[in-house]
């Protein structure tokens, strides 16, 4: 369910960054519940020994290097 969650998140687009767009309580409430479900993600593919359904470079903007 989680990965699902995350799945459909990702279609709306709540991953991305939007540096032009205002903030609003509607925009913290979807990126808060993105954050929540990656987290879940993170515990439920570590407690049960599995890939996880979202990758680091899907979802961050900064490169890692």
């Amino acid at each position: 369910m989680v990965g699902i969650g995350l799945r459909v998140m990702q279609d709306i687009g709540v991953h991305r960054r939007k540096p032009t767009e205002k903030r609003t309580v509607e925009g913290e409430l979807w990126k808060r519940c993105f954050w929540v479900l990656v987290i879940m993600d993170r515990m439920f593919s570590n407690l049960l020994g599995r890939s996880c359904a979202i990758q680091d470079e899907e979802y961050v903007s900064i490169p890692l290097s």
